[in-house]
């Protein structure tokens, strides 16, 4: 449930490093795959907590630091994937956002890093539970494509073979203007992220639901956006081993005040419940738990640092320091590779006028390419015909999307391709 929960609170990252903005309206059809080939996860000997280790692009001279909508940027260490943890005169670098030279790249030396961002040594060893050993890398692939129009609704999977983990959602929002904010939220076919454990050993067969939080974007009148989120949450384990009872998790993202700044707190609790009791599983708010059902506790500001505290300890132990952690780059094969459905090749005319600041032939791209999907909408009306995704089964009630099996060999084509085979 911890690695899960660790899993639930870095999957936001991109909202808290990068600015807010609005994505491109998907097309019927579109579709996008990726992937990263990262290492294996590794263990402190003392505390047997995960050590994070940061792999990402080393930033070019001038290129701003990643302040994102928490503004103060962050100080973590950056490597290349495939310097593996390893120093190196080009790699070894940090950025920062605390001073006005906080474009500029500064250079550690070795030990700097390798206290900053542990490598292969004596100070880690290879998680025993994971299924590969730490000299290993690891894979995830990636693949989503939108299903339905009216409503917008996009199938995504992700998979990981060495460990044999997958996480599978359908991707549907609704918004609506309140106030002097955007409130969004899942909509109908959004049941949460569902990961599922499909390799040997501990875990097994185990299935973890999360449901996701409604947020709001603020800042709208100044032009400087940013996130909230008030709401509650719920990370369910079901399957796997059979016994009277799952764990199950309770989120409370707490409400913002009206003055000040946001302080994007939350606490929550971790629980037993007995399987197949209604009312147990019914429950939402962490309140609503009787202590005696309760094994921890969780709080922290979801936006830097997040801890927990077992029942019956003292002590809390840190369960994510976001500030620890930066974006990874995703491997993408280049445009000329690509379907013509593929988003980044149907949206090229309109990306690469945007980076020229040409806004004006930007708009007219993007009214061609709507334009476009209307016609052949328009077409599949009078002929009576019905889309079919490619790469996911049209049930998907359940939250639960399916892979075709055009699904799995694209798949299959990426993990190749990621591993360089």
């Amino acid at each position: 449930m911890l690695a899960i929960l660790r899993f639930c609170f870095s999957k936001e990252l991109k909202f808290i490093r990068t600015r807010l903005g609005k994505p491109y309206n998907s097309a019927l059809g579109e579709h996008f795959r990726c992937s990263w080939r990262l290492p294996a996860l590794a263990l402190d000997k003392e505390t047997g907590d995960p050590v994070v280790r940061t792999h990402v692009h080393v930033p070019i001279p001038g290129e701003p630091a990643y302040g994102g909508q928490g503004g103060s940027g962050w100080t973590t260490p950056v490597l290349r994937a495939e310097d593996g943890g390893k120093p190196s005169s080009e790699a070894s670098s940090i950025v920062s956002s605390s001073s006005k030279a906080s474009k500029k790249t500064k250079a550690l030396d070795s030990s700097q890093v390798d206290r900053s961002v542990p490598g292969p040594g004596p100070e880690v060893v290879g998680d025993p539970d994971a299924g590969v050993v730490e000299s290993e890398k690891v894979t995830v692939v990636f693949l989503c494509e939108q299903v339905s129009h009216h409503p917008p609704v996009s199938a995504a999977y992700y998979y990981c073979p060495e460990k044999g983990i997958e996480a599978y959602c359908m991707d549907q929002i609704t918004a609506k203007v309140s106030g002097m904010s955007v409130k969004v939220g899942p909509g109908h076919s959004n049941k949460g992220i569902f990961v599922r454990i499909a390799r040997d050993g501990p875990g097994k067969g185990e299935e973890y639901q999360i449901s996701h939080p409604s947020a709001a974007v603020n800042g709208i009148l100044k032009g400087s956006y940013y996130g909230t989120i008030s709401d509650f949450i719920q990370v369910t384990c079901r399957g796997g081993e059979s016994g009277p009872t799952k764990l199950r998790t309770l989120l409370d993202y707490k409400e913002e005040s009206w003055l000040g700044k946001p302080k994007f707190l939350l606490d929550g609790v971790i629980y037993r419940y007995t399987v197949g009791d209604e009312e147990q599983e019914g429950w939402t708010k962490p309140k609503q738990v009787p202590s005696d059902k309760i094994v921890g506790y969780i709080e922290g500001c979801w936006m830097k640092q997040i801890r927990y505290k077992l029942k019956g300890q003292k002590e809390w132990k840190i369960l994510l320091d976001l500030d620890q952690l930066a974006l990874i780059p995703k491997d993408v094969r280049p445009i000329e590779e690509q379907d013509e459905y593929e988003s980044r090749k149907l949206w090229e005319p309109v990306t690469q006028q945007l980076l020229s600041k040409n806004w004006g032939e930007a708009t007219k791209n993007k009214q061609t390419i709507e334009q476009a999907q209307r016609d052949k909408a328009q077409a599949r009306k009078d002929n009576e015909e019905t889309h079919h995704a490619r790469y996911f089964e049209p049930d998907y009630e359940e939250g639960r999307p399916v892979l075709t099996a055009e699904g799995k060999e694209a798949l299959e084509k990426e993990i190749k391709r990621c591993r360089g085979e």
